[in-house]
């Protein structure tokens, strides 16, 4: 029985989770031509315009696609040799990224994993116990409080403020004897942030107030933002043995598809949650292709400007149509679509975009969507135009 691409696409699920499809063709960072030559990100190149995952529209570098070329021998047959070495090429690469003689990164303060998502996994299987909740905002990314629901421990959730970002102080109070606290920052589904400032009082705060209290500060879209007052907290994730930082390969580095992550903290409360938790086995392929990825400072400089220009291009649009916005500082927008989420959807879908999933909203009618490439993104916004002008 056939069944028709649209129908196969609702078989799936709407967000279209790690279902990006990626062109034959990607061009070298640094190149004028480069966005006329970009892989679209139509879901399995069925003409949907995927804009639901945050992941990056442009691919991997070609240095990353030829790493991978290289590595597809029959040396595949062995276990992997080269993940100590990306273990040792993070921890230089952030300590490097502070610019501290204070503070140093070894490898040890390093936890690898095959996504960021194991690693908050994790920090609650080790931090959370029955009579020590999880502290997290909401609307945030929600893979702590799945993992607290399926294990069966408390949450508190604090609703984010009037400018959508997360409640530091309402946080800082409910963190008061709470096994760990979650703060996305920049934030999902939000899309604003914090700053280095603000992070630092609160972290400052909880050790005093709550000393046993584990802080795990996702930095997931913090190389998007362009605001320069947020910046890293890894300075306080060497400095605290309460303080972890997470990282993914799936946002800047576009390498969603090959899942690997990693944590930043001090070296025994790392192995405090390998002692309860699972990361994943980093295969060769992956960590030849986050090796090359990390060194190739001008590609990601290239990823972050089109995201920049890209980020401008929609927010001005939604501006023109009269929406609600928040100021974003990730490779998504956080839209007042003056309707439910799910009708928008669906409407979208019906049209060819697909936006993402619902997220809860004091007025429920935010949706959060995620940047393609430019062509992309002209044609999204005209769908968006067609919808938002209709009777909500």
């Amino acid at each position: 029985m056939s069944i028709s691409r649209r129908n196969f696409v609702r078989a799936i699920g709407l967000s279209g989770l790690g279902l990006s499809s990626v062109g034959p063709s990607l061009t070298a960072a640094n190149n004028e031509s480069a966005s006329a030559a970009q892989p679209t990100n139509r879901l399995y190149d069925a003409g949907f315009i995927n804009l639901s995952s945050n992941t990056s529209p442009r691919g991997p570098s070609e240095a990353v696609l030829n790493v991978l070329n290289e590595r597809i021998t029959k040396g595949l047959g062995r276990y992997p040799e080269n993940v100590g070495v990306l273990t040792e090429a993070i921890a230089a690469r952030e300590e490097a990224q502070v610019n501290s003689t204070f503070h140093c990164c070894f490898s040890d303060q390093v936890l690898l994993s095959t996504g960021s998502g194991e690693v908050l996994v994790g920090a609650v299987r080790a931090f959370v116990t029955p009579s020590r909740p999880l502290v997290i905002g909401h609307p945030s990314y929600e893979t702590p409080i799945r993992a607290c629901e399926a294990l069966d421990l408390p949450v508190k959730t604090i609703a984010v403020n009037d400018t959508w970002q997360l409640n530091l102080d309402e946080m800082a109070e409910a963190a008061q004897g709470a096994g760990l606290v979650y703060l996305c920052n920049p934030n999902n589904p939000t899309g604003v942030g914090h700053s280095r400032r603000a992070i630092r009082e609160f972290v400052e705060w909880v050790v005093e107030a709550s000393p046993d209290t584990a802080i795990l500060i996702d930095e997931a879209y913090i190389e998007f933002a362009k605001d320069p007052a947020i910046a890293t907290a890894l300075p306080l994730a060497l400095a605290n043995p309460n303080v972890m930082i997470t990282r993914t390969f799936s946002k800047i580095h576009a390498m969603a598809g090959l899942r690997i992550g990693y944590a930043i903290g001090h070296a025994d409360t790392l192995e405090r949650m390998r002692t309860v938790a699972r990361f994943g086995s980093v295969n060769v392929l992956s960590a030849a292709a986050a090796l090359v990825s990390l060194q190739d400072s001008d590609r990601i400089e290239w990823e972050i400007s089109e995201n920049h220009k890209v980020r401008e291009f929609t927010l001005s649009a939604f501006r023109e149509m009269g929406c609600r916005i928040t100021d974003s500082q990730t490779n998504f927008v956080w839209v007042d679509v003056n309707r439910s989420p799910e009708a928008f959807r669906e409407a979208c879908f019906s049209l060819d975009v697909l936006v993402g999933r619902d997220f809860p909203s004091p007025s429920n009618t935010y949706s959060r969507i995620s940047l393609g490439t430019m062509e992309e993104m002209r044609e999204a916004v005209a769908v968006f135009k067609k919808v938002l002008s209709s009777t909500a």
